[in-house]
């Protein structure tokens, strides 16, 4: 009986040994699949970091063109302003040419 326990006792410590085994095996398992995600984190990480600095650039370079635009489009009512006062200077020399040959008409018609 002595020696069947201690058989059991073997059988058993064996069978312990074992299941430690397996369990230090899913151990470095889970440890290699937690360093495999570590590594895809750092990485998608990084790429969000790079997505965020393309997307300042981009409103940087959004910025600078509504910048441009907003500087085209008040050159443009600049020049639209100019084109009407040259517009109303020219229709004031109209009249004026036209009240001055209705006074030469008139004084020709008094000759």
């Amino acid at each position: 009986t002595v020696r069947a326990e201690l058989e059991a006792v073997r059988h058993g410590e064996a069978a312990k040994g074992h299941e430690a085994e397996e369990a230090r095996q899913r151990l470095l398992t889970v440890r290699a699949e937690l360093e495999g995600a570590l590594l895809t984190l750092a990485v998608r990480g990084q790429e969000v970091e790079e997505g965020q600095q393309r997307v300042h650039v981009l409103q940087a370079e959004l910025e600078s063109a509504r910048s441009s635009e907003v500087a085209k489009c008040r050159e443009a009512e600049e020049a639209r302003q100019q084109v009407l006062t040259v517009q109303a200077e020219l229709e004031a020399a109209r009249h004026g040419e036209a009240a001055k040959a209705h006074e030469a008409e008139e004084a020709r018609q008094q000759v």
